[in-house]
């Protein structure tokens, strides 16, 4: 199917832009395979103010994120239309359309057009799915620690924990049945895996999911089995869980929890207090909105930047992620993360490993 037969409507007069990369001006706009082009009309263009902006204003279909369509009553007769389009930069274009019909075909065209009838013209050299290869990283970790881990099939086709990889690095002398078992213990089937290795200190970074001690107080051995294998017997290592004391403690009730001090004597427990995942999106959506803001102050720009909250919950996550950095490479101990994301194991990474800068 040709891109030009999926525009119901290529061309649109009577388009105001009222809000975008330049001066409001009357215009109108055309839709091609892969853009949206508005032209500003003569008469705006032959103005004093206007000359500066009277080339076309190129927009690709897919740096566009969201697209909306608002209605505009004049009176009971007459229907208009307000296309809005958010864009991935946060750049926030609207134009007023004449006819509400138009207005609609124009926002279909440009949802439709680019994401479904392209085709990639080139083959792709760089698969992202074998960019990182675990044999290959094992026979790195190899030649610094001989004998403290092997790589595990534990998880081949994904049957013991749909989000961790088919071949993962554990510790030497864990059979694949306890890690198993350790899966039913812990949040989404994340058994303890390895994440960072310090090769000066001897030191780690274990990852997994946080266990379902719940009300009842529940415990697992061959978990207790796989941690307290990583350390010797006068060492100590840390638990980093991420959340704050509050929810580790209120997930209890629900079936999550934190592990018991009774049977984790050699580990210290740590806080590290970082938001949850719709804590941060809540945070992004105000600050992408507070930067489409143009009639504000100053003042009161900053006043907003800090009460929307992102840039503390940065704080919090660069906070945690260098307090587990120290850990590992000042203290030499052995880090254990729980979390949902990812989010302080890469900081960490991105700290310590120059091969994942």
């Amino acid at each position: 199917m040709e891109l030009s037969e999926a525009i119901e409507r290529p061309r649109v007069d009577n388009v105001f832009l009222r809000k975008g990369p330049r001066q409001p001006q009357p215009g109108s706009l055309a839709l091609i395979g892969h853009h949206m082009i508005f032209s500003p009309s003569s008469s705006s263009t032959n103005s004093p103010s206007g000359k500066e902006h009277s080339s076309e204003l190129w927009l690709l279909h897919r740096a566009v994120d969201r697209v909306i369509v608002e209605p505009i009553v004049k009176d009971s007769f007459n229907r208009s239309g307000k296309l809005i389009l958010k864009c991935k930069n946060f750049m926030i274009c609207i134009f007023e359309i004449d006819d509400l019909d138009d207005c609609l075909a124009v926002a279909q065209g440009i949802q439709h057009d680019y994401p479904f009838y392209y085709r990639c013209p080139f083959t792709v050299l760089d698969n992202g799915w074998t960019a990182f290869d675990a044999e290959q990283e094992y026979a790195k970790l190899v030649i610094r620690c001989k004998d403290g881990w092997r790589i595990s099939a534990v998880n081949k086709g994904f049957r013991v924990c749909s989000t961790y990889p088919e071949m993962v690095i554990v510790p030497k002398g864990i059979g694949d049945d306890y890690l198993r078992i350790s899966a039913t213990f812990r949040d989404g089937g994340r058994f303890p895996i390895l994440s960072f290795y310090h090769g000066e200190t001897k030191s780690c970074l274990i990852r997994c999911g946080q266990p379902l001690v719940g009300p009842t107080n529940r415990r697992c051995k061959e978990d207790e089995t796989i941690l307290n294998s990583l350390l010797s017997s006068t060492s100590k290592g840390v638990i980093v869980d991420t959340r704050t004391k509050a929810v580790a403690q209120s997930a209890k009730n629900k079936g999550g929890g934190c592990e018991s001090q009774m049977f984790y004597s050699q580990w210290k427990y740590i806080y590290g207090g970082t938001p949850r995942i719709k804590e941060i999106h809540d945070a992004l959506a105000k600050l992408v909105e507070l930067c489409t803001e143009t009639n504000i102050s100053v003042d009161r720009w900053i006043s907003r930047l800090g009460s929307c909250g992102w840039l503390q919950f940065v704080s919090d996550m660069l906070t945690c992620a260098a307090t587990v950095a120290q850990c590992v490479h000042c203290e030499g101990s052995a880090a254990c993360e729980f979390s949902k994301e990812t989010r302080v194991t890469s900081l960490l990474l991105l700290f310590r490993s120059r091969f994942s800068r």
